[in-house]
């Protein structure tokens, strides 16, 4: 079985993909406009639920030993999959402006530089950007294909909410021995990660890049967002 690599062909071909199905999906969600649209985005929905699962399935074919961190959706792209799937089925707005912050601030760094150890076609590699892949699709298409705009304040709203998960993830962290959010350390892969400082340094850092990348996030609406 191929070890991944970065930006190798394989790859660079699943983000194309990605890619590719992001925008066949945006605009055949112009096209139909609402209501005909949930034609496409239902079946998203379930791709988000059903993404976890299919990891947990991955794992247990990849390796016999079961640990914590293989099976509790405390990741930040477990929470955003599921917050990715409520925000098309309900168009909730906290939902949405999860799917929408989470996805594109955190998701698509974890596709620039995945942390896995197999290639194409491991189940792994499969699930991994099955998951990450239908985070950042869900969170160009809500504003790029159905018109969804966040609401005033939602980038203090989101970081306080992500500020939340810092915190039960960091007490899991502490109390079961693992790195959920890579809060405990930095990933044995390489990732972006590697440009910041050591642990616990590296957590401050993030936090402020976090907000920054949510600010730059919201300006495309910062004239048009909801009360």
């Amino acid at each position: 079985m191929l070890a991944m690599q970065h930006f190798d062909t394989c790859h660079l071909l699943t983000l194309a993909s990605i890619a590719t199905v992001a925008i066949l999906l945006i605009q055949g969600c112009r096209k139909l406009g609402n209501p005909a649209n949930s034609l496409l985005t239902t079946p998203l929905a379930y791709l988000c639920f059903l993404s976890f699962p299919a990891t947990l399935i991955s794992w247990s074919l990849a390796t016999t030993e079961s640990t914590l961190e293989n099976t509790v959706p405390l990741h930040l792209c477990d929470l955003a999959s599921f917050a990715c799937g409520f925000a098309l089925l309900t168009r909730h707005k906290t939902m949405c402006e999860l799917a929408y912050y989470w996805g594109l601030a955190g998701t698509v760094q974890g596709l620039l530089t995945p942390v896995i150890a197999y290639s194409f076609p491991h189940p792994l590699y499969l699930a991994f950007f099955w998951q990450h892949g239908v985070v950042v699709i869900t969170a160009l298409l809500l504003p790029l294909g159905l018109g969804w705009r966040p609401r005033k304040n939602s980038v203090l709203r989101i970081f306080l909410i992500t500020q939340l998960y810092v915190v039960v993830a960091m007490s899991f962290n502490f109390a079961a021995g693992t790195n959920y959010g890579f809060l405990s350390a930095k990933p044995k892969t390489a990732s972006l990660l590697d440009l910041l400082p050591a642990w616990p340094y590296y957590i401050l850092v993030m936090e402020v890049i976090c907000l920054a990348i949510f600010g730059l996030l919201y300006l495309p609406f910062r004239t048009k967002s909801l009360k």
